[in-house]
């Protein structure tokens, strides 16, 4: 499992923002304090987000998409989901699988019909390439708290606290279970809803990759992103119903500058306060 990218929308640093946190990253000799904009691959066959970054990650981390089935979207966000990467599975001279994009039902809609008044536009060139992206690629909605199997994966989408662009579309944090085991990638989201911890009390958890992206701001708990105090908050409770235990391995990801921690001082708070099973994911870290 490879993460791609772990900043959130603006990249870290940002490159039109000077501010301290900004300056210091760049001037970090810690290559782990530069991040693309987030997205994961769980193995050959599935990746979580598929952005404007994630192409060149995964050639700068020696991979490939060349077996891709699935892309699971937590939201109809520009650092979550960039549509025209459906343009390049076809050009692929050795392999074009059909693609499988799995994502809310409010974003499944709302991208369909986002596509369906592009095909409108007076614009031949941009329609001839719309239908050769929609040879390669089905959306296809998955319902929160309703369990699908996926090839050899049971994958459940909880409901994240955090607005997409579409109509009535939240963000899709996914519970994936295999016989080796069961994992939580959730990004974008708030403290976690009740609907969430309680759908969560019947499972646990061997990795759960959340986000953390604002850090030692304050914002409400219910801010469609996690501060380190919403964060704590959050995992004490997983804590507190047995969903973690103490050999879960937790990784925080979707930093943003704006969090004002490089990433040696974001991990060593957290294992402060969780211990070391608890670590800040950088670009590149494999695990």
């Amino acid at each position: 499992m490879l993460f791609l990218g772990t900043a959130a929308a603006e990249s870290f640093p940002n490159p039109f923002c000077c501010c301290e946190t900004c300056e210091r990253a760049r001037q970090s000799q810690d290559k782990r304090n530069i991040r693309h904009r987030s997205s994961f691959q769980l193995d050959a066959e599935n990746l979580i987000d598929c952005n404007a970054d994630t192409m060149y990650a995964v050639s700068q981390f020696g991979g490939s998409l060349e077996k891709l089935k699935n892309i699971f979207i937590t939201h109809m966000h520009e650092d979550h989901f960039d549509y025209w990467n459906m343009a390049f599975p076809n050009m692929s001279i050795t392999h074009c699988a059909p693609l499988r994009i799995f994502a809310s039902p409010e974003a499944a809609a709302g991208l369909r019909e986002t596509c369906s008044l592009l095909r409108k536009a007076p614009f031949s060139q941009m329609q001839e390439q719309f239908l050769q992206m929609e040879q390669v690629y089905e959306i296809c909605p998955l319902p929160f708290y309703q369990t699908a199997q996926i090839d050899d994966m049971l994958v459940t989408p909880m409901k994240g606290r955090h607005s997409g662009f579409f109509n009535g579309e939240s963000s899709a944090n996914y519970v994936l279970e295999r016989p080796s085991g069961t994992l939580l990638y959730a990004s974008d989201t708030g403290r976690f809803y009740e609907d969430t911890f309680a759908w969560l009390r019947q499972k646990r958890l061997d990795i759960l990759i959340v986000e953390g992206s604002f850090g030692l701001r304050k914002e409400p708990p219910e801010c469609g992103h996690m501060t380190l105090q919403s964060l704590s908050e959050t995992l004490e409770q997983l804590f507190e119903q047995n969903t973690l235990d103490a050999s879960s391995r937790i990784y925080v990801t979707h930093i943003a500058h704006s969090g004002r921690l490089l990433h040696e001082e974001y991990e060593s708070l957290l294992q402060q306060r969780f211990g070391p099973n608890i670590f800040v994911a950088y670009d590149g870290l494999v695990i």
